[in-house]
């Protein structure tokens, strides 16, 4: 049994991402790596949510992993990251789900603190500015290299009981997909994501309201 208060409030957990699913991170990223590198890296040459591969794509040679790590820890320290657009349209899907009395929660991959930087404050001052106070908790489990460093989404949805997610990383829909108590997982559509394929449980996402459409399409 999970015994958690959220369990005992009105509505359904859902876990949303943030990196591409509210804010546009990887044009954000972009920006900062092609300008400060001197490249023309494009969106369409993340066919997997890595610097190294896109570079691959783009100029046929990888870069490793240590200077892709110092390229994210500069991103985090610049202008670029501070000022990442957001997805606009997701607003009016926040909204839904808040009006629809279920819970929101953000869940994100990026560390907490880079140097002097404080990501997690900033990040949460940049979804309040675009979505409001809409998101009840925010759970940083801290990427790196591949590897969830400080808990995972799978571990948080099996906590809460989260019931719902909106997320565009292979690995981590695959990883909410085994769990019963997950009953829908959104995916906005990326260049890094079309080996997902729908399911019954999955449904693919070509336009923010589509997920309004799927989740609520029985509600009055």
């Amino acid at each position: 049994m999970i015994e958690n208060l959220y369990n005992f409030m009105a509505g359904e957990i859902w876990l949303i991402d943030i990196d591409d699913t509210l804010t546009h991170s990887v044009n954000a990223a972009l920006e900062y790596y092609n300008s400060t590198h001197d490249k023309k890296l494009v969106k369409e040459d993340f066919t997997t949510y890595s610097i190294s591969q896109a570079h691959l794509n783009r100029y046929g040679i990888t870069i490793t992993l240590e200077e892709e790590k110092k390229i994210m820890l500069g991103y985090y320290q610049s202008p670029f990251f501070e000022n990442v657009k957001p997805i606009i349209e997701m607003k009016q899907v926040i909204e839904a789900i808040v009006n629809n009395k279920d819970i929101a929660f953000a869940t994100t991959g990026r560390p907490k603190k880079v140097g002097e930087v404080d990501v997690e404050a900033i990040t949460k001052r940049m979804i309040k500015k675009y979505f409001g106070d809409n998101f009840k908790k925010f759970f940083f489990t801290e990427w790196v290299q591949g590897v969830e460093t400080n808990g995972s989404k799978r571990d948080i949805a099996i906590e809460y009981g989260a019931r719902k997610v909106i997320d565009d990383m292979p690995r981590f829909v695959n990883d909410l997909s085994g769990l019963e108590l997950v009953k829908g997982i959104y995916v906005p559509r990326n260049p890094w994501n079309t080996s997902v394929q729908e399911t019954e449980k999955i449904k693919i996402i070509t336009y923010p309201k589509q997920i309004i459409e799927y989740a609520y399409k029985n509600v009055a």
